[in-house]
């Protein structure tokens, strides 16, 4: 999400790849305004300078091999003036599909491209960070010697970026810290192979995730002293990491596989200048999310939810057993009750509801199976639900780039995107059956399915509004609004091919759904569709002005 936040009557800016261009819509009556060409295909953007200002990227051109994108072409940015949308800057920029961040004041942007190493028939791209200055209307490039993997900013004009060893026998790693002032970099030498940046919220530390050199090997956590510019320690994880944020001690929490000297699957717990507390026997993480006040984790994986209290010492309080994979779950708020979605085979889906004091299985049902996709959907369809995915586009709903700031306290007037909820009372829950294009309704106590409800075409995820207990189910053919409380469908907000977009307001009174053909407003509280515009053939998001 590239924005949030507007007044009534204020723009909200449509991107559109097809026609190449960008218009402004009232915010209230979608009536349109100003529009402007661009000489790219506009991928995301976002809103500077208290919404005088309007930045519009484009990542250029590539393709997917597996999990790589490989880029075929150059990103490219445009700096508007937001009232007429005229141009105040143009820049080709780096290649490969990066992110943006804004500066915390708002006046300024950065735009990191990773480049990409030599392929069988496609050359390297060294990684280049970009920095855009609203006030000044400059896009400033830095590049690098080489790929790159990761960047964060330090919120003190600089930002550091990770490049990753070269195929050069004896390399190593390299940060380089970034004036985004001047340009100018410092490098400092990492041993390994690193690939990921994690930043503490406080600033102080970086730790740098060392995955290791296969996908069995057991990996490294680096903890990196800003302050001293130097790797301060050193900690040994299994195979296959997976960073899951920081809790609000600011310790940062990971899971590994067993590799090496971790002999079981285990749950780590980072804090600066101390060793790690080690959870041993957390048999996974599929799937996750923390309570809202940041007291408990709860990870879901390996055939097991484990319900983790993160006090002064993080212990385990609870494990429940659910069987197979998981793509999304919840659990009541006396947690006393799990409610999971899980794929099975070629049959989707079934859920589960387990007694989590018992820690045993109360129950499963099978909420449909060869629907309008098939069994080719799963699995990938599904992990793509997983609430990792979901906690990092609530984050990105904030206006935070990087999940790890805000996903252990999401508060109550963030939207909550994923697969599985359960309404506020915990008496009913919502879980995504992507195969069949529906959405299966529970009751839990006891454990009861009361329907299958329609949710559109290629579903692709939910998202829990703010107000009441409302779900919007986006698809491949708009969205569709559902009380939790009747099942009822409140509204509907049709497109003609997706995936359908959602864009909310700082307030979360409004939102917007963009996809093929639309361009819809609707009520955050009601859930009821306000203006809907046809102008815009095929908008690929919608920004709004802070």
């Amino acid at each position: 999400m590239g924005a949030a936040g507007s007044q009534a009557g204020e723009s909200v800016y449509v991107l559109d790849r097809e026609a190449r261009s960008v218009t402004a819509l009232d915010g209230d009556s979608l009536a349109s305004g100003a529009s402007a060409a661009l000489p790219f295909p506009p991928d995301t953007g976002v809103v500077l300078s208290g919404g005088k200002r309007l930045l519009v990227l484009s990542w250029g051109n590539g393709k997917e091999k597996g999990d790589v994108f490989v880029p075929s072409g150059p990103g490219a940015a445009a700096l508007l003036e937001s009232g007429k949308l005229t141009e105040i800057a143009r820049s080709e920029l780096g290649w490969g599909r990066g992110f943006l961040f804004r500066s915390p004041d708002g006046q300024a942007a950065g735009l990191f491209f990773p480049g990409s190493e030599a392929g069988k028939s496609e050359p390297a791209h060294a990684g280049e960070l970009a920095v855009v200055d609203a006030a000044k209307g400059t896009i400033r490039r830095v590049q690098f010697s080489r790929a790159a993997s990761d960047a964060v900013s330090l919120g003190d004009g600089k930002a550091v970026v990770l490049l990753p060893r070269g195929d050069v026998a004896g390399g190593s790693a390299e940060l380089l810290f970034v004036d985004l002032a001047t340009g100018g970099t410092e490098p400092t030498a990492i041993s390994g192979n690193a690939k990921a940046l994690l930043l503490a919220p406080s600033g102080r530390t970086i730790w740098i995730q060392d995955p290791g050199p296969g996908k069995s090997s057991p990996g490294r956590m680096l903890e990196f002293s800003v302050a001293e510019r130097k790797v301060v320690a050193e900690h040994a994880v299994g195979a296959s990491a997976r960073a899951l944020g920081f809790d609000r001690r600011e310790r940062l929490l990971a899971w590994s596989a067993k590799a090496g000297a971790v002999k079981e699957p285990s749950l780590f717990a980072f804090a600066p200048g101390a060793a790690p507390t080690v959870l041993a026997g957390i048999r996974g993480a599929e799937s996750f999310r923390y309570t809202t006040d940041g007291a408990e984790l709860w990870l879901a994986g390996g055939g097991e939810v484990a319900r983790i209290a993160l006090g002064e010492t993080p212990s385990v309080a609870g494990m429940t057993r659910i069987n197979g994979d998981v793509f999304g779950f919840d659990v009541t708020a006396d947690g006393n009750r799990v409610l999971s979605g899980h794929p099975d085979g070629t049959i989707c889906c079934r859920v589960v509801v387990a007694d989590v004091p018992s820690g045993k299985k109360l129950d499963s049902f099978w909420t449909g199976s060869y629907g309008r996709r098939l069994g080719k959907t799963l699995p990938s369809a599904l992990f793509s639900f997983a609430s990792y995915v979901g906690a990092e586009r609530t984050a990105r709903a904030t206006g935070q780039r990087s999940f790890t700031w805000t996903l252990y306290s999401p508060s109550s007037g963030v939207p909550q995107h994923g697969a599985v909820f359960l309404r506020r009372d915990g008496a009913v829950g919502y879980v995504l059956n992507p195969c069949t294009d529906e959405v299966t309704v529970m009751q839990i106590e006891p454990p009861k399915k009361i329907d299958n409800l329609d949710a559109g075409k290629k579903v692709s995820e939910i998202v829990r509004l703010p107000a009441g207990d409302l779900v919007v189910v986006l698809s491949d053919s708009g969205a569709r609004v559902f009380d939790m409380a009747t099942n009822a469908v409140v509204s509907d907000a049709p497109t003609s091919g997706g995936p359908a977009r959602i864009a909310f307001s700082a307030d979360r009174d409004r939102f917007w759904i963009s996809g093929d053909g639309a361009v819809h407003v609707l009520d955050g509280k009601s859930g009821k569709v306000l203006s809907t515009s046809k102008a815009i053939k095929r908008p690929s998001e919608v920004l709004v002005a802070r």
